[in-house]
Parts: C-alpha cells; structure tokens; sequence
C-alpha cells in the first residue's frame, strides 16, 4: 500500500493541483474560485488548523490527507461537491464516525484508512462501486457487516490493525471478486467451522467462496480451524503464519519480499496435515518450521517428489527432536 501512495504522488505532479510540504503552515484554505478547477489535493502532514465546510472541486479525482493535528476534523458536509472523486486517502485522522458526505461518492474506487482511530464506518458499504480498501495500521475493533455490501471489492488490507476482535459471519463470503487479502499483524481469532452465534467471529471456511482470491496473508492460531475442504489451489502469493506465536521475530516486512511463504509452528508431523495446507507446503518458496516436538520423520520418501520443488529457504528453529527431513527406506 505504501508503493501505492508513492504512485500516486508521481502522478499527481502535473497541473491543477493543490499539494503541501510536510513543513508547511495552512492558515487559510484557498478561495472556491482557485479551487474550482483543481483536480488533485494531496496533503501529507502538513499543518492544517481547520478544513472547509465544502470541498468546492467538482473535477477533484484525488483527494489524500494526513493531519499532526488530532483534533482535526472533517466536516459532515466537505465532500458534497466533490462527486468525481476516485482515490480518498485519509491518513492519522481521529474519525468517531465518517462525515455523512462520503456516502454521495458513487464513483470512488479508493479508500485508504490509514493510522486512523476509527469508531462508527458503517457508511462504507454505500461505496457500492470500491474496489480497494485499506485500514492498514488503524485502530478498528469490529469491521462492520456493510462491509459485506462492496461487491466489486477487489483488494482489502488489514495489515497491523491490532485491535481488530471481531468480523461478524458472512462479511467476507459475500465478496465474491476479491482477489487480495492482507490481514498480517491483525485478526486472528478465527471461528471453527459450524459454530456459530450473535457475537461469533467469520471461520476461515468462508474463504472458499472466494473464487477469484490470489494472494492472501493471515495468521491461524490453530490449525484445527481450518477446514478440512479447503483448497488453497488458486493463491499465487501467500504468507501464511499457522500456529501459536512464539519468541521467533515473525517480520511481515522482510518476507514480503518472498512470493510464497509458509511457517508452521505445530506439534504435529506434515503427514497429518489437513490436504489445504499440503498444497501451500508444494507451493512454498520459503518454509519456516518452529518448535516441531516429538517428530522424527516429516515426510516418507514417497512424498519428498510432491515437495520442495519450489523451496527456495528452509530455517528450522527450536527443532531438537527431528533427525532428518525425510528418510530413505
């Protein structure tokens, strides 16, 4: 997400634009006139006291914020004029609610809610026609159920949202189009499969309905979660972390570098491993194996064809009682 933003800026240095420095001071915002005509506002920190009551660009297609001013808000009213608007980044904003206005933009594609402490978003799922989101690093405990309502939805990120508890069942199955999920350093408490309840959270078994997903990034405490049908046949780009986090410096950032990632933190053998996370085993590039206890054979030989084709790094940690990989009857 972050390259996404620094696309963006390149791209907006062209005319009609309107743009701060991080060190500079807006005391006054610019008359509706200079306005008028501008189709770009990129503000990355600088200071900004106060924001208009109407954002009065009706060519605006990017509009992107970032405030050192926690008691800066947006008006309920400052998009009503803005109905053009594409990408809307808001970034180190207090937003007890979203101002109503954001409703009135049916043709944005973008929304990036970044660093944010975010409290009622129900508002979202009017966005009808968004097809990337992000919360990244945000302060968000429940992601609502309007959610469930962004159909074309395309890419969601909720990298490092540590407070996220709480997905209510059925949110993500009704995303049919979505293709990456990023949820590293967030939610994790996954829903076994056939409980349910009103306070219960989604179970990953609501990602099978999720066709067209290529790329996905979570952590499963618990491997038992995972259903035993699940097939992760179509992801192309994975990190996927299954297991109890341990003292292992789990670094999102360094093996994103990777395009297939798996770590395994189990007190199990691989052969008793449900058939879903065989297939991420085959596709691996890069496996990480974390206090495997009481194992001495991963794999028979006959197996060993089916693996590793594609292992690139192998690092085996706390891993005292495994004498070899795969032995050779």
């Amino acid at each position: 997400m972050h390259d996404l933003i620094c696309d963006v800026a390149i791209s907006i240095a062209c005319n009609h634009v309107f743009s701060l420095r991080p060190q500079d001071v807006l005391d006054d915002w610019p008359d509706d006139e200079t306005m008028k005509e501008c189709d770009k506002i990129y503000l990355p920190y600088g200071s900004i006291s106060e924001l208009p009551d109407q954002l009065k660009c009706p060519k605006l297609s990017f509009f992107g914020i970032g405030s050192k001013n926690p008691l800066l808000k947006i008006p309920t009213n400052f998009f009503k004029e803005t109905k053009n608007l594409k990408v809307l980044i808001l970034a180190c904003l207090n937003l007890p609610s979203l101002p109503s206005s954001i409703s009135l933009l049916a043709n944005l594609r973008t929304l990036c809610l970044m660093y944010c402490a975010l409290g009622d978003i129900a508002l979202i799922g009017e966005l009808k026609n968004l097809e990337i989101l992000s919360f990244e690093g945000s302060e968000i405990e429940m992601l609502p159920e309007e959610i469930g309502q962004l159909t074309k939805l395309k890419w969601l990120g909720l990298i490092d949202c540590s407070k996220l508890k709480r997905i209510p069942p059925g949110v993500f199955c009704k995303l049919s189009r979505l293709e990456e999920l990023y949820m590293s350093n967030s939610f994790n408490e996954w829903e076994a499969e056939g409980q349910s309840s009103q306070q219960s959270n989604f179970s990953l078994a609501e990602l099978k309905a999720l066709s067209c997903l290529t790329s996905l990034e979570i952590h499963i405490p618990n491997a038992n979660t995972i259903p035993k049908d699940f097939s992760f046949e179509k992801l192309q780009r994975y990190i996927i972390f299954i297991g109890e986090a341990s003292h292992w410096d789990w670094n999102w950032g360094w093996v994103r570098e990777n395009s297939r990632t798996l770590k395994l933190s189990l007190q199990t053998t691989i052969s008793f491993l449900n058939n879903g996370v065989k297939v991420l085993l085959k596709k691996a590039e890069n496996l990480y194996i974390d206090e495997v206890k009481d194992v001495e054979i991963l794999l028979h030989e006959s197996e060993v064809g089916d693996y590793f084709r594609q292992l690139k790094n192998l690092h085996i940690q706390n891993g005292t009682m495994i004498q070899y990989i795969f032995k050779d009857n």
